[in-house]
């Protein structure tokens, strides 16, 4: 057989296939569920590891005995095991902070002000970078000491040792950068 005749019995198969469906009659509908007193609760998978053996209903019991003696080990055992609720301790904030850092307040088509606007900010950067590695290079310092009191291996050591140069090299030449 060729490629033609393949798909001609393919598309006739098809459209057969789609009258046969359209045609007959729908015989399974979906029924909605409805809502009846006489269903039993669904009990989450944590109650159910640690179910109580279930009550024998004695026939002289009426049903609403047998209900509330039912709900009440449920209501006990479900207190026991949840912690109370209680209001955290921590809250997130909802709404973003506001943009703490000042922004260019003059002419965008001035390029000039724009430029020296960008280099104040970048000379108040490395500032604050000169004054927090300091208190790194303290904190380094210390740890590297109680390292070599605990023995350390010296490549571990050296690690720290890089830091605290690359940090000391950085900070001198910030600082030089700045005076002149």
């Amino acid at each position: 057989m060729n490629k033609k005749a393949i798909y001609i019995i393919t598309g006739v198969a098809c459209l057969g296939f789609l009258a046969i469906n359209l045609t007959a009659e729908r015989k399974r509908e979906i029924t909605p569920i409805r809502a009846a007193d006489d269903l039993t609760p669904v009990t989450p998978a944590t109650q159910i590891k640690s179910a109580p053996t279930p009550i024998a209903i004695s026939p002289n019991m009426n049903a609403k005995a047998t209900i509330d003696s039912h709900t009440s080990l449920i209501n006990t055992e479900a207190s026991q095991q949840l912690p109370p609720i209680t209001t955290p301790s921590y809250l997130p904030v909802i709404a973003k902070n506001p943009i703490s850092a000042s922004q260019f307040q003059g002419d965008l088509t001035d390029h000039q002000a724009y430029l020296d606007f960008h280099k104040q900010q970048q000379t108040q950067l490395e500032q604050r970078f000169v004054i927090a590695a300091q208190q790194k290079i303290t904190n380094l310092e210390s740890l590297l000491e109680k390292g070599r009191q605990k023995g350390l291996p010296q490549q571990q050591l050296q690690v720290a040792i890089d830091k605290i140069t690359a940090l000391n090299d950085m900070q001198a030449k910030l600082k030089s950068k700045d005076t002149n």
